[in-house]
């Protein structure tokens, strides 16, 4: 586009320049038909002596009045054609000075000295104009080289238009891949947050298959009953040990020592008391959870572990023997203990010996 307006803009010069031409070319031929054939400044100084000798003849014909008034207007005829010659002359050389960039001549001045700055304007123009050309036609050869390198840079064989209609199609086909990549993108956070829905439920699904088989789903609930009798016996054995001992939280039924700053002990570091009182407060427990649940536990055997309690931890067992008979109507719990205390407090008693001669164990009173 740039190569096209300055080859339009060269065009346009070499018009002006060849209107110049030809407008210069018709004022030499006027002044030709004006002045005649030879140089005009000399024509013009002949003509201006012509006009000096026609006025010094009228000064001189005056006196003679008849031929004098005939010759002074013929001369004076001469010199107004003259000057409207001239005036026309000075009014051309204007109008073609005002094309080169030329100030009007004043009315007075001397057309000689006008017709010459007007050449000298022409010929000053002329280079100007030349040289706008050469760097006109200099712009167009580097934007016609420049043109190549694009070209061969873009490797275009055929017309630059035919080559920026098949990019044109191209940037088409691959905006609407865009639109279409898009379109799928804005839908892509759905189908993520469906895809991480659907994994959940399968880890979910998972899981519960795992945890349902017939090991892990009775294991889990014997978890949760290990957690709740541990929960219920330790506010039993809380109460027999005089609230020094609970279980632990977990399960595992270790021992809480609540006078050691809460230290947590093995079960088998009991004393036989204390240990016969863990399992009273595990028996007491398990007869709560039993009780809760709508079911009954009819009959318990506790056997021995009474020798070694001291008479107020004895005393608490014997509550809490109490409490669970009491708990439930009809329930047996059977106590099977040397200590003379226990035979004083429980009614239904009875005692067995050992026969001396064949070691049988005998009945010796109900």
């Amino acid at each position: 586009a740039r190569a096209a307006e300055q080859e339009a803009q060269i065009d346009a010069l070499r018009e002006d320049l060849r209107q110049a031409g030809d407008e210069l070319a018709g004022i030499d031929r006027r002044l030709v038909a004006i002045l005649g054939e030879g140089d005009a400044a000399e024509l013009l100084g002949l003509r201006r002596k012509a006009v000096a000798d026609a006025e010094a003849a009228l000064s001189a014909a005056r006196r003679d009045a008849a031929d004098a008034r005939a010759r002074h207007d013929r001369i004076l005829a001469t010199a107004k054609e003259l000057r409207r010659d001239l005036d026309e002359l000075l009014l051309q050389v204007a109008e073609l000075g005002a094309m080169v960039g030329l100030s009007a001549p004043a009315r007075d001045a001397d057309p000689e000295k006008a017709v010459v700055a007007l050449r000298e304007a022409t010929a000053l123009e002329t280079q100007r104009a030349g040289a706008r050309c050469e760097a006109a036609a200099a712009t167009v050869d580097a934007t016609d080289v420049r043109l190549a390198e694009l070209r061969e840079r873009l490797e275009i064989e055929g017309s630059v238009a035919e080559a920026l209609a098949g990019v044109s199609a191209e940037v088409a086909a691959v905006s609407r891949q865009i639109e279409r990549a898009e379109a799928r993108l804005g839908a892509l956070p759905q189908a993520i947050a469906a895809r991480d829905e659907a994994i959940a439920t399968k880890h979910r699904y998972e899981r519960l298959a795992g945890d349902l088989t017939d090991a892990r789903f009775v294991r889990f609930l014997l978890d949760e009953e290990r957690f709740r009798l541990a929960a219920l016996g330790s506010d039993h054995l809380e109460r027999l040990s005089n609230g020094r001992y609970r279980f632990t939280d977990d399960g595992t039924f270790d021992i809480v020592d609540l006078t050691a700053a809460d230290a947590v002990r093995k079960a088998d570091s009991l004393s036989g008391g204390e240990t016969f009182l863990a399992s009273l407060a595990l028996a007491l427990g398990l007869a709560e959870i039993v009780a809760r649940t709508g079911g009954r536990m009819d009959a318990f055997f506790l056997d021995e572990g009474f020798g070694t309690l001291d008479p107020e931890h004895l005393d608490l067992a014997m509550e809490g023997i109490e409490a669970l008979v009491a708990s439930a109507e009809g329930r047996l719990v059977v106590v099977v203990s040397h200590v003379p205390e226990m035979r004083e407090r429980i009614e239904d008693l009875i005692e067995l010996d050992r026969d001396p001669v064949t070691g049988d164990t005998i009945v010796v009173r109900a």
